[in-house]
């Protein structure tokens, strides 16, 4: 029964998506205003960051409600030690170009030695039903640990790291209940992972990107109402896991919000707008003290298809922006575009309205990228194609630009993978 319901979910999807190919450009509106004139969208099929949610054209659940907190954050934290300390004279990697590091230092290792402090470990879903994360040790190949869902039924929607490199924050629900559920994930708890929940356990919409800031104090997220008057409305979301407050800023139910990426205070939220036929595709920043309306209304376009910036044209040549970190500082904004005629996807350092570093990844297509929590190391995902799509993983060090590739089995091509540290 599953496969068939699986089946019949997968040929709606398919029947939306050739119905959206068929607007036309005139039909298509930015982030901020309507444009007659776009470039042609990717052929490949986008990254599906909303499969795991399960959504099918059926009556959902009344939705959860929050649950009001009144403390829990020192909970939490005391199983948050601190992050392992950086080597002297790296705290000031954060602002730091891929692309202004000497040229020397920036040849691509052929080796699995990790650049010093670089972060222990990283996470990937992959798999279509996302009901398992893996967890690799940064520079071995196979899986360290695979860690299955906290409930049986449920999926991954989302996973973001805290500063301790042993405990993440993850999203769940299930494919036939509006909703979804957030805990905290502990790799190493006695004998086996354990799942904790958040101060603020659920939120009543499906979640599908998500971000924590390194103390866990703050979260983001971007999600869809499902079951409620705000049904098929798009969000970016704030909460305030000590408090119980939750901010947010609306877009239209179909606008693709993801990449989502906080600054270290909890001030700053850095997002992008995937490229559909109905929306063009964008990098931006969000103030989490902004008051309530539209993102459109609050956010500041950092990286678009068509931008101009005191002269600068901020712009991904021959590729659309796919995925952005925000540096801990707020004042830095990593980009990769996805590119289908390059061989490698281009990578830009956007600091203060300029672009101060510019480099190539490995791979080409959609991209996906993570920032550690120190801001000192940059997990990039592209692919490429010999005989059949396969991931391509990298770790650029910041401060010297130097990049190591890292191997994983058992990570899935472009289409059905999300790495994180």
């Amino acid at each position: 029964m599953n496969g068939q319901v699986s089946d019949i979910e997968n040929r709606l999807r398919e029947a939306y998506r050739v119905a959206a190919d068929t607007i036309q450009p005139d039909g298509i509106r930015t982030l901020y205003e309507p444009v007659t004139v776009i470039a042609p969208g990717r052929s490949r099929s986008r990254r599906p960051r909303r499969a795991p949610r399960g959504r099918v054209l059926l009556p959902l659940a009344a939705a959860a409600a929050i649950v009001a907190i009144v403390a829990g954050v020192p909970a939490l934290l005391s199983g948050l030690p601190s992050a392992a300390p950086r080597p002297t004279g790296q705290a000031g990697r954060t602002g730091q170009a891929p692309g202004t590091a000497p040229a020397a230092a920036r040849t691509r290792t052929s080796t699995l030695a990790v650049p010093p402090g670089a972060p222990p470990y990283f996470v990937a879903l992959s798999g279509g039903a996302n009901t398992s994360l893996y967890v690799y040790r940064t520079g071995i190949a196979d899986p360290l640990l695979v860690v299955p869902v906290p409930h049986a039924g449920d999926s991954f929607y989302a996973v973001a790291a805290t500063a301790d490199p042993r405990t993440y924050v993850v999203a769940t629900g299930h494919a036939y209940t509006c909703g979804t559920h957030l805990y905290a994930l502990h790799l190493w708890s006695g004998s086996s992972p354990a799942y904790t929940p958040l101060p603020v356990p659920t939120l009543p919409e499906d979640v599908f990107a998500l971000t924590v800031t390194p103390d866990a104090r703050f979260l983001g997220y971007a999600g869809e109402y499902c079951d409620s008057p705000d049904g098929g409305t798009g969000d970016i979301g704030f909460v305030n896991l000590a408090t119980g407050g939750i901010s947010r800023w609306t877009a239209p139910g179909n606008e693709d919000i993801g990449s989502l990426s906080l600054s270290a205070n909890g001030t700053q939220i850095g997002f992008v707008v995937q490229q559909t036929k109905l929306y063009q595709p964008l990098a931006g920043i969000l103030p989490t003290d902004a008051p309530a309306g539209t993102i459109a209304q609050r956010a500041q376009v950092v990286v678009a298809q068509r931008l101009v910036v005191a002269g600068h044209q901020l712009t991904l040549a021959g590729a659309v922006p796919d995925a952005a970190a925000l540096a801990p500082d707020g004042r830095t904004l990593y980009v990769c575009g996805a590119s289908e005629s390059a061989a490698h996807d281009p990578l830009l350092t956007v600091s203060g309205g300029t672009v101060t570093g510019r480099t190539a990844l490995a791979g080409s297509g959609p991209c996906v990228l993570s920032l550690d929590p120190s801001g000192g190391f940059l997990l990039a995902q592209t692919s490429i194609t010999a005989g059949h799509a396969a991931a391509v993983l990298e770790l650029i060090d910041l401060a010297t630009g130097t990049v190591t590739p890292l191997p994983a089995q058992g990570i899935g091509a472009q289409n059905d993978v999300w790495v994180t540290w």
